[in-house]
């Protein structure tokens, strides 16, 4: 067995012992995995279910399978650091614990990084639905017909027209990045990021901006849709202001100011249009409950 394996697949998990189960054997499955080139690296973040167990059997059958359980709940971003700390060199890929690699991916994916030398690559994916058996949509995520390569990540992002949520939607996905895990290693300031909820694309944007980049066309990973949804409406209010937190943090570190005031812009109006409504709705209640107090006021003084 190579000492450092070319791939390897960085997985963080907590509590999706089922959706685990299918994300490895989307691995495992595939004639590519039975080599020296690929590792698959779990870091489970305290699961109160049977990952343990779940992991306990796949490692007994697979010398390449790498776990690790923490004490504690250490939370996304630092389990997610964890897991790559924990990988071998020379790639890494980060893959959601629910999602799985497509029939084939894992050669598609040997193949070009054997053949290039790119230091960040995005990977394309296709929507399942949450059992991973349909398609939601039949058209790939990023719609390209064939691979890109960019100079650098700022050529990439410089170049383009970004609106709205579009600059944190693209990087936010976790099951789509695969980098030099050499250029992750020398980035000092990962900590900083901790607690945004999407240190990947923090640390990855931050420390690949002048680094080679490239998209693959073919739809190499399998995501997993309607398996989140926000509790509440107070979770998806946090949840859209975190994501125009992200996006004009991205505007500003690439120097987008069209896209920056863009944004901000956007995003003020809705929350004006938002005030302005829940006023309205509070003046509408307002008046009514002054009408059915002066009736209720009057039928009082008629009974006395």
């Amino acid at each position: 067995m190579a000492n450092k394996p070319l791939l390897s697949i960085c997985i963080p998990t907590w509590n999706r012992e089922k959706c685990l189960i299918d994300c490895i054997n989307s691995i495992i499955n595939q004639n590519y995995f039975n080599n020296d080139d690929i590792e698959i690296v779990i870091s489970d973040n305290w699961s109160t279910d049977k990952t343990l167990f779940v992991c306990s059997r796949f490692v007994s059958q697979w010398y390449n399978i790498k776990y690790s359980s923490n004490w504690s709940n250490i939370w996304f971003d630092r389990n997610l650091l964890k897991t790559i700390e924990l990988a071998n060199w020379k790639y890494c890929m980060i893959l959601a614990d629910d999602d799985a690699i497509n029939d084939n991916g894992l050669s598609t994916i040997l193949n070009f990084i054997k053949k290039n030398n790119t230091d960040y690559i995005m990977l394309n994916f296709r929507t399942y639905d949450i059992d991973l058996k349909e398609t939601v949509d039949d058209s790939n995520y990023m719609s390209i017909d064939k691979d890109e390569y960019y100079s650098s990540l700022k050529e990439f992002i410089c170049n383009r027209k970004w609106n709205h949520y579009e600059l944190s939607s693209l990087f936010t996905f976790m099951s789509e990045h695969l980098f030099k895990k050499e250029i992750w290693d020398k980035f000092q300031l990962k900590e900083s990021f901790i607690w945004t909820q999407v240190i990947h694309l923090h640390v990855l944007l931050s420390c690949m901006k002048n680094k080679t980049f490239a998209i693959i066309s073919d739809p190499v990973v399998k995501n997993r849709s309607y398996n989140w949804r926000p509790n509440d409406q107070k979770d998806e209010i946090y949840t859209n202001k975190k994501a125009i937190k992200t996006n004009l943090w991205i505007a500003k570190q690439y120097k987008l100011k069209a896209s920056y005031y863009r944004t901000l812009f956007y995003f003020s109006k809705q929350a004006l249009l938002s005030k302005i409504v829940v006023y309205i709705n509070l003046l509408f209640w307002y008046k009514v409950y002054s009408y059915l107090k002066r009736k209720l006021k009057k039928f009082v003084l008629k009974l006395i």
